[in-house]
């Protein structure tokens, strides 16, 4: 994944674009709270993760549940958080003068 990213898009060490989004509903009278949001509308919130070649795997719940609170339900969350997701160790950046290691990362 970060060799894509780097070859098409020239970001280094980027392992997918992760962003959220409320999408707007139109509810009826007797709907329930549960899709009303901070922003006094009824939404879904949708959680998307993005490869280099415009891939997607999304995530949603109801608009009263915030972005991380969506991401926290994931199945990447928990392989984060127990490390059992395949990331590779921090490695320095090609072509530069400074030798540091630079960990790979989600923007």
């Amino acid at each position: 994944m970060a060799k894509q990213y780097q070859a098409l898009w020239n970001f280094p060490h980027s392992m997918g674009a992760i962003d959220g989004k409320h999408v707007l509903l139109q509810c009826s009278r007797n709907s329930a709270s549960e899709y009303f949001n901070y922003k006094n509308v009824h939404s879904i919130v949708h959680f998307t993760l993005v490869d280099a070649n415009y891939n997607f795997v999304g995530a949603g719940c109801q608009g009263r549940t915030s972005d991380s609170g969506v991401f926290t339900n994931t199945e990447l969350y928990k392989r984060i958080e127990t490390k059992t997701l395949c990331v590779r160790h921090p490695v320095p950046l090609n072509g530069r003068e400074k030798k540091c290691s630079i960990p790979f990362y989600w923007r």
